[in-house]
């Protein structure tokens, strides 16, 4: 190697090197913080950023065609020929729908933009970590761990109603990745009582909805202490259970943990923990059982 080739080798591997150090400087970074009560626990989101924040929707009108469709062949070849066309036409419909429904849905959020642009991740994870109050009960099989890291992956929706929040919380808790569990959370928050939802969410600068939000992530983060171990629920029957997501009833075949006047607490078939209000249908009868 001549030293004109030299330099140029040395200048292309510093080149690399400037680049990839700029790389990661630019990749976003975690954000941490600790629990009051808990000072040796951390509560870990992979970035920073506005909150995720989506309008709720319904999949059932995204189904393809209502009528069955008849495949015209010569022999079982082109009769396969033809299943297989079809089936991709119609997951390409599919797809199609539920994008125009996610977008349609998300319409709802377009009188809370100036709120939720500037509500970030940091500031709901510090609201909810100063939040929460711990207790052995409710800290499961963590209540003796000395140091935990939380790992948490939130997500909002609201009804369509604009009265009700949902969130979707995946989390991974343990002293480090190896041994880390994971969990999913669901919260229906209860409906609000306002006839002007938009006037209560905007109230002082937002304040109604980031607390809101931050609220059902304290309450998702408990949860997923005291029952991300599913084995001890596991001889439990399973229901059929309805309940409200804002104005309209839901259905899920899930495990009940617990239940009160108003609210199941509930492991459905795929294993998600979901704390959500009880049906009005469901609402006297269940105020009188006791658990």
């Amino acid at each position: 190697m001549n030293i004109n080739n030299f330099y140029k080798w040395i200048v292309f591997v510093s080149l690399c090197f400037i680049t990839s150090v700029e790389a990661k400087q630019g990749e976003p970074q975690p954000i941490l913080v600790s629990f009051e009560e808990r000072p040796t626990w951390q509560l870990q989101l992979a970035h920073d950023g506005p909150v995720i924040y989506h309008g709720a929707v319904s999949f059932d009108q995204a189904g393809g065609s209502k009528y069955g469709m008849l495949y015209p062949a010569n022999n079982a070849g082109e009769l396969f020929v033809g299943i297989f066309i079809h089936g991709m036409l119609e997951s390409s419909k599919r797809k199609a729908q539920k994008q125009k429904i996610l977008t349609d849905a998300d319409i709802v959020l377009g009188n809370y933009q100036d709120i939720l642009e500037k509500f970030t991740y940091q500031e709901l994870i510090t609201t909810a970590a100063g939040a929460i109050h711990f207790e052995a009960e409710t800290e499961g099989e963590f209540a003796s761990t000395e140091s935990l890291v939380i790992d948490s992956a939130p997500s909002y929706l609201m009804t369509q109603d604009q009265k009700t929040l949902v969130l979707n919380n995946y989390l991974k808790l343990g002293q480090t990745d190896k041994d880390a569990k994971g969990v999913a959370v669901r919260i229906v928050s209860a409906s609000i009582d306002a006839e002007e939802p938009y006037r209560y969410w905007h109230d002082r600068d937002g304040a109604p909805l980031k607390s809101a939000s931050a609220e059902l992530l304290s309450e998702s983060i408990i949860l997923a202490l005291q029952y991300g171990d599913s084995a001890k629920e596991k001889n439990l029957p399973f229901k059929t259970v309805r309940y409200m997501q804002g104005g309209e009833e839901k259905i899920e075949r899930a495990q009940v943990l617990f239940q009160d006047c108003d609210r199941f607490l509930l492991r459905n078939l795929r294993g998600m923990i979901m704390s959500v209000p009880i049906s009005t249908k469901m609402l006297q009868a269940s105020c009188e059982q006791s658990y």
